[in-house]
């Protein structure tokens, strides 16, 4: 089952980078006034996901502080990308999924 939450935590991060790609290059085909919100959120979404993934690739230490500590990672940018709805909330949604799952095996 603690694999189970990882892959999800994996595709949970790579929905989210994905979107994030997109909402970039989304964000600079608009017009002047709408081009900066769109590269922001991108950037946002690209942040979270690599963090996410910074917080899984921890979870597969074997020392329990730093399983904790990447479960949190994971959790904390999976709220912040809901925040802002990158993915339609389903990448976030997938993030935090894995990490309740990771806190209850680790």
């Amino acid at each position: 089952m603690k694999e189970i939450g990882y892959y999800i935590g994996v595709v949970g991060c790579a929905v989210v980078l994905l979107f994030g790609i997109a909402s970039i290059i989304y964000g600079v085909l608009q017009p002047a006034e709408f081009k900066q919100w769109g590269t922001y959120y991108g950037i946002w979404g690209i942040g979270c996901a690599i963090f996410g993934f910074m917080g899984l690739r921890m979870t597969k230490r074997k020392a329990k502080s730093y399983k904790v500590a990447g479960n949190l990672l994971l959790l904390i940018f999976g709220i912040g990308s809901a925040i802002t709805m990158i993915s339609m909330f389903i990448g976030p949604a997938l993030m935090i999924i894995s990490a309740i799952i990771g806190f209850k095996y680790s």
